[in-house]
């Protein structure tokens, strides 16, 4: 896998986000919807790592934010932007913009939803990378009702590239609040992988979402 390291490192690269480079592959949301005609702003921050064989290293750091509007009460449309610097300024020095757009639908209520977010990464001249797709199920566990959830969210990151790998990401975090219909503190942490390689990318992440305009009825 050493060997392949390099070649693995750069088709990651144009991930969108999503989508680190690395893919930025974390999610930092939940199966909660936004609520229709409500809006949320959610400022994250992304720290991520490359391991193999025990041995790690940081890849990158990252910046940026989520912004999601209910048109439905079962339908939300999300666009998310994110600034990323390598480590070792390896691929760029200036950064790497990604951004995505996604309409997610709640399958059950604040329980299960699915995303497909669609994006590119733009480097610092300006070229735009391929695009990609991430399907992505959201599930979430309450531990205590509009308080604390546990969410896992599951997703395949295809990128339109034919010459592209396509990467497995699975991602475990919390929502923390006094009230998760208006505000939530959101831990994650995460796994990317290419099937059959021994060497995997993770991801800490904390999000802060914050929702405007709150429509929706208490459950």
């Amino acid at each position: 896998m050493k060997r392949n390291y390099s070649l693995f490192f750069t088709s990651l690269s144009i991930i969108i986000l999503l989508s680190s480079c690395a893919p930025v592959f974390s999610d930092l949301q939940s199966a909660r919807m936004t609520g229709k005609n409500n809006f949320e702003l959610t400022p994250t921050g992304t720290l991520t790592n490359f391991r193999e064989n025990g041995d790690g290293e940081k890849v990158q750091n990252s910046i940026g934010f989520q912004a999601s509007f209910g048109i439905h009460s079962k339908a939300d449309v999300r666009f998310r932007f994110e600034r990323i610097w390598l480590a070792n300024g390896s691929i760029v020095d200036d950064g790497i913009n990604i951004v995505g757009f996604a309409p997610k639908y709640s399958i059950i209520e604040n329980r299960i939803a699915a995303s497909l977010l669609f994006g590119c990464a733009i480097d610092g001249a300006g070229d735009i990378g391929a695009f990609e797709l991430h399907p992505t199920m959201l599930f979430s566990f309450p531990i205590k009702k509009d308080k604390i959830d546990v969410n896992f969210s599951p997703k395949y990151l295809w990128s339109f590239d034919p010459d592209s790998e396509n990467f497995f990401a699975l991602n475990l975090g919390l929502s923390a609040s006094n009230d998760l219909k208006k505000w939530a503190i959101r831990p994650e942490y995460g796994l990317c992988f290419l099937p059959g390689e021994t060497g995997l990318f993770s991801q800490l992440s904390i999000g802060f979402s914050y929702n405007f305009g709150l429509t929706h009825k208490k459950k």
